[in-house]
């Protein structure tokens, strides 16, 4: 019986050590893949809602909308503009915009969207008639907002109805002959990105992307934090995160963006990477700690980061995001450092050949500690099957092993109890994003040790004599 059970045991740790080859493996070669469907892009966040008190309207030499209210330049920037508390509006600060992104490398500005009739909206149509004049190279498309008109406390019904409505005044402009040229496609599709996907319901996306086909306001949708549902993700082309300080700050931005990959690899999707100069924006939300830019040093290893995912692109978060303290203009404090490594840094992950970045090694060490994992379990299974012998030639030291080894099985636990608790904490466990295939060896243990404890005696065990 004794022996049946270690084959039984032994059969659970081969097919223990396949999948965890397969489960070591899988995600190697997830991030080693890289599309060949689009090129390499380099993409930044941009914030047209700043406002001074300058009306800057005119019709020629192209036409611009503006107002002399004063928004945003508030006290709430912890750095200052090097062009001082511009307008958004001005000709003048988006032609130096444009052309400072196209120096750096920069392929396309993606503009927070708040609404079809709100001033950001009007600045994007602004900047598209600057770019027409100048002949910029920069592509537009648009950052749709979740949180406007607060659309997380509307229903399904007016939710679908809202979005499908912005959309379709999204696309109006978007395909109007005059600005198409600038606007940015993919796979013949103009691109829209939209923040928190899931900051409504998936049953929303769905009544939109119906209403949008059948209207044929058709995009090359990009999802912020889909997640690993279907429901969200088959409504979307690819996937990216806008958020860089929170997993930078706490360490856990290759779990974060390696799940990010896998899920796009298993939905289909292109990947995009975040990169970010830094954080600070206790000005305007106390509490948060801040992430420095340490001179350079910050920026470029972000960089680092990103390209050790092999993106398909690389999201700037951000140009303009002066509240939060990420921004890469040209401040006063910090000149055009930020500018000149985005430059040199774009042309490095365009052409795939390093010199200042050097990619991150970091799925060798946390396949080592898996490797050490399993080893160890292995070690565990083979005293256990070591028990019954050492307990025939003696009791005494038999029992004292079976504890010792008990004692190292508990401890085993305490590892996976650790790492579940990390997981609801939302802290990913270091193990390729699979830490729970390692359970089966703890279970092995178990099994091993009880049926020692419960079938073994000195002399094996007894039969009742017969009388």
């Amino acid at each position: 019986m004794r022996w049946k059970a270690i084959l039984a045991t032994l059969g659970f740790m081969v097919a223990f050590t396949i999948t965890f080859s397969v489960a070591a493996a899988n995600p190697y070669m997830v991030i080693v893949r890289e599309s060949n469907l689009v090129d390499k892009k380099v993409i930044a966040f941009y914030y047209p809602w700043y406002s001074n008190a300058t009306n800057y309207t005119r019709s020629a030499p192209y036409p611009v909308v503006d107002d002399t209210a004063w928004r945003h330049w508030n006290g709430s920037t912890l750095n200052t503009p090097l062009m001082g508390a511009y307008d958004s509006a001005d000709p003048a600060t988006i032609e130096q915009h444009l052309r400072d992104a196209e120096w750096a490398g920069i392929d396309a500005l993606v503009w927070s969207y708040w609404g079809a009739s709100g001033y950001e909206f009007t600045n994007f149509k602004n900047a598209l008639g600057v770019a027409r004049a100048i002949n910029s190279n920069v592509s537009f498309t648009v950052y749709f907002e979740i949180f406007m008109n607060d659309m997380e406390s509307k229903s399904i019904s007016e939710a679908s109805t809202f979005i499908s409505n912005e959309l379709a005044a999204i696309h109006a402009v978007f395909t109007d002959p005059a600005n198409e040229p600038l606007i940015w496609h993919e796979l013949g599709k103009p691109v829209l990105f939209v923040y928190v996907v899931q900051a409504v319901p998936a049953a929303v996306w769905a009544n939109v992307m119906a209403n949008v086909s059948a209207s044929g306001a058709n995009f090359f949708m990009v999802a912020d934090r889909p997640g690993g549902s279907i429901d969200y993700n088959k409504h979307f082309q690819a996937t990216h995160q806008y958020d860089v300080y929170y997993p930078s700050y706490h360490g856990t931005y290759f779990e974060t963006y390696m799940r990010m990959k896998m899920d796009a690899a298993r939905f289909g999707q292109l990947f995009i990477a975040g990169v970010s100069p830094g954080y600070d924006d206790h000005l305007v939300r106390p509490g948060n700690p801040p992430l420095p830019r340490n001179g350079n040093a910050t920026y470029r290893q972000s960089w680092c980061n990103a390209i050790s995912l092999h993106p398909d692109w690389i999201a700037i978060t951000s140009w303009n995001e002066w509240h939060e303290g990420t921004e890469i203009e040209p401040s006063v404090e910090n000149g055009r450092a930020a500018l000149e490594q985005t430059r040199a840094y774009a042309a490095e992950f365009k052409s795939g050949t390093y010199q200042q970045l050097q990619a991150v090694d970091f799925y060798t060490p946390m396949i080592a500690n898996a490797i050490w994992m399993a080893v160890v379990s292995w070690v565990v299974f083979a005293a256990a099957c070591f028990l019954p012998a050492l307990a025939r030639k003696s009791e005494h030291y038999g029992l004292r092993f079976a504890f010792g080894l008990l004692l190292v099985v508990m401890a085993w636990v305490g590892v996976f109890a650790f790492g579940a608790w990390e997981i609801v904490l939302g802290n990913n466990l270091a193990i390729m994003g699979a830490w729970y295939v390692f359970i089966a060896p703890v279970l092995c243990g178990f099994h091993a040790i009880g049926t020692w404890l419960l079938q073994s005696r000195p002399d094996g065990p007894r039969q009742r004599e017969r009388r």
